[in-house]
């Protein structure tokens, strides 16, 4: 394996440890602001997450504050996040063409 291809699998399992954390954390933090919304408004969709937020998103007027500040956070998360996964493979694709010319 040559050395950028074992540092960029190297980063990419470091840069994944805080993620999984951080996925507890929004659990966590999701069924503090969101819990008891669920069981009032989206009981039918318990266990599954999908079907909870599609349920959660359909009814967002009803949910209580605390849900709604949690949605929008977490939606805004995840736009940061598609947008620096999208910086990172522009990244990669100019890494590739650049060694393409070189070789």
């Amino acid at each position: 394996m040559n050395r950028i291809a074992f540092i960029a699998v190297f980063a990419g399992m470091v840069l994944s440890l805080p993620a999984l954390a951080q996925q507890q954390v929004d659990q966590v933090a999701a069924q503090q602001a969101c819990g008891n919304d669920v069981f009032a408004i989206c009981q039918e969709a318990v266990p599954d997450h999908t079907r909870i937020a599609a349920c959660l998103r359909q009814h967002f007027r009803q949910v209580s504050r605390p849900c709604q500040q949690f949605m929008a956070s977490y939606a805004a998360q995840e736009r940061r996040s598609a947008q620096v996964g999208r910086h990172l493979r522009r990244g990669e694709q100019r890494e590739t063409v650049g060694r393409a010319a070189s070789e």
